[in-house]
């Protein structure tokens, strides 16, 4: 299970690639969504990484890939409160 930061970065990932046709967001730029230092940035990927939700190309700028969501539901991620949020009602599938 994720801790709160957690899934917020990891749904910031998330967005942040479809958002930006598959381009992974720098250390910076998740310190600043999240006003956290780059340390405890870097030891959030980490988990997230031990935890099998990401991979880390090494020497490689922007290389963050995502593997897998939070679970199997589906996730929104809310801008304002930057957090990601069950995606709940009726919805319907584009394919």
């Amino acid at each position: 299970m994720l801790t709160k930061r957690q899934a917020a970065v990891l749904g910031y990932l998330l967005k942040y690639q479809r958002d930006s046709e598959g381009l992974a967001p720098t250390i910076r730029e998740i310190g600043s969504a999240f006003s956290m230092r780059l340390q405890s940035v870097q030891h959030v990927l980490w988990q997230l990484e031990d935890r099998g939700y990401i991979r880390r190309l090494p020497n490689r700028a922007r290389g963050i890939e995502v593997l897998r969501g939070p679970r199997t539901e589906f996730f929104v991620f809310d801008n304002e409160a930057k957090e990601l949020r069950p995606l709940r009602g009726n919805t319907t599938a584009v394919v």
